[in-house]
């Protein structure tokens, strides 16, 4: 299972109760026409975004993000390899 499935599985399991059924029925295609752009044009339409959110939410994305991050960074070092580090 691939890391956006695994976020998609958690999503329907745990919040679907709390989320639109607006949501649940356009989400994916909001998703579909953010892939379609440049990453130029991802990155200013995510900054607008986060712009538009208040301090809890933007502490959510921050403790989604936080360890991608430092996955990305590690994974970056010269000589380190992640199958080397999960042994």
């Amino acid at each position: 299972m691939n890391e956006e499935t695994e976020v998609t599985t958690r999503t329907s399991m745990e919040d679907r109760a709390i989320l639109s059924d607006s949501y649940i029925s356009k989400h994916e295609e909001c998703v579909e026409l953010f892939s379609q752009w440049s990453e130029l044009e991802q990155v200013n339409f995510v900054e607008k975004l986060l712009a538009k959110m208040c301090h809890n939410q933007l502490g959510q994305v921050d403790s989604f993000l936080r360890p991608m991050l430092q996955r990305d960074f590690i994974s970056a070092l010269p000589g380190i390899h992640l199958s080397a580090l999960s042994s």
